[in-house]
């Protein structure tokens, strides 16, 4: 065996026209009535069919006018070559065949609303080039949203889900303009170790946009919801995948609470429930400040909550960053940390107690927990983080966490 000839393997087709019907030929060597690509309604020929020995001369078989011979002066891939009539077009000044996808001679025809091709020599200025091809400008629309031209004669214009590019660190909360709701308003900083591509990701209403992290990967940042609206947060997070993106343990799931005349006061009263919940993060470097949540303004940044707005009045509007709460998991997650931060709005807008609180948190409580032992446990160690933060009591269940 020539060893030239090892490990060789040619793809074959069944010719359905000619002297070779019926007979299984080199894909190389057969040619499709539609082009290129073979599709169901192909009239497939064997190349010997159609060139003969002079290439320039008429078909040897009855398929007349469904191929024809590419000038070689071309530039495209087909030049040179016999291809489907339904690819070229006849260039009149030169009196030859030119594929269609031949750039050379692009600005000397265009394709017209009725599929045929129009041959007058034309200013490109007036065309749009789409799909390999060039259209008349007048007879296109322009997609504001992907930014792009496309022609009826494709079809229905589908666009592609546009795409940003991910910003540096912090770049967000240094140019976006944030709108606040009128009343109670939220946001969630969405850390993950990654979300598919290191430079771009995909719009979704979810997020205002994603930027590098220092500490994990990339952080999505979410729009400002209102508290009140827990219908159009759940439609925003199931529609969004990248809530379910891989983390790791670095990652983490901040919170932004706000409302007019919001103080770390008023949030103290309560924080008793979500440090038992996020126990584990108050030892985290950056949650690991400041505890008894007295607002010192040393080290900030490594508060478990801190205040990242402070007011004066209760008109003003005051916002609170809880720091200890962990990485988003899932959307659904997600969802249940929108209502438990419901439940806190409700807490402070009434002056409940704190033994009410944790009460009307049970149910929820029982669908993140699964088990009533387990979430009695939590209600327990609520109590006592509720002792170490208004009283300065630490007691043993959770002194390895103060």
């Amino acid at each position: 065996m020539n060893e030239n000839h090892i490990g060789e393997c040619t793809f074959v087709v069944l010719a359905t026209a000619g002297k070779f019907v019926g007979k299984f030929i080199p894909r190389n060597k057969a040619l499709f009535s539609n082009g290129d690509v073979f599709r169901d309604d192909d009239v497939v020929f064997h190349i010997d069919d159609v060139q003969g020995e002079d290439p320039s001369g008429a078909p040897t078989v009855a398929c007349e006018g469904q191929f024809v011979f590419c000038s070689p002066n071309g530039n495209s891939l087909e030049a040179g070559k016999w291809i489907s009539s339904n690819l070229a077009f006849w260039y009149e000044v030169g009196g030859f065949w030119v594929s269609k996808f031949d750039l050379r001679y692009q600005n000397v025809y265009v394709w017209s609303s009725t599929r045929e091709a129009v041959l007058r020599v034309v200013d490109t200025h007036e065309l749009e080039f789409i799909e390999r091809m060039y259209f008349v400008r007048a007879e296109c629309t322009y997609c504001d949203t992907c930014a792009k031209w496309y022609h009826a004669s494709f079809g229905r214009h589908v666009c592609p889900t546009p795409t940003a590019p991910i910003q540096r660190y912090h770049w967000h909360s240094e140019n976006h303009d944030f709108a606040a709701p009128t009343g109670w308003g939220i946001g969630f900083e969405v850390e993950k170790s990654s979300i598919g591509r290191e430079d771009r990701y995909e719009v979704q209403p979810l997020f205002v946009g994603w930027e590098r992290d220092t500490s994990c990967g990339v952080e999505g940042i979410t729009n400002i919801y209102s508290l009140s609206d827990l219908a159009q947060f759940r439609k925003d997070v199931r529609a969004s995948a990248y809530c379910n993106a891989e983390t790791t343990q670095d990652c983490g799931g901040h919170v932004n609470l706000s409302a007019p005349g919001l103080t770390i006061e008023k949030v103290r009263r309560y924080c008793g429930l979500i440090m038992a919940l996020y126990r584990h993060r108050l030892t985290n470097t950056y949650a690991r400040e400041d505890k008894k949540l007295h607002g010192s303004t040393q080290g900030p940044r490594r508060c478990a909550i801190r205040v990242k707005t402070r007011v004066t009045s209760e008109e003003e509007r005051g916002m609170i960053e809880f720091r200890l709460v962990a990485k988003v998991e899932s959307g659904e997650q997600l969802i249940w940390r929108f209502r438990f931060f419901q439940l806190l709005a409700k807490a402070i807008d009434g002056d409940w107690s704190f033994k009410r609180y944790v009460n009307e948190n049970s149910r929820l409580l029982l669908k993140a927990y699964e088990t009533k032992e387990r979430v009695e446990q939590i209600k327990d160690l609520a109590y006592q983080f509720d002792r170490y933060v208004n009283e300065g009591i630490i007691l043993p269940d959770i002194s390895r966490f103060i």
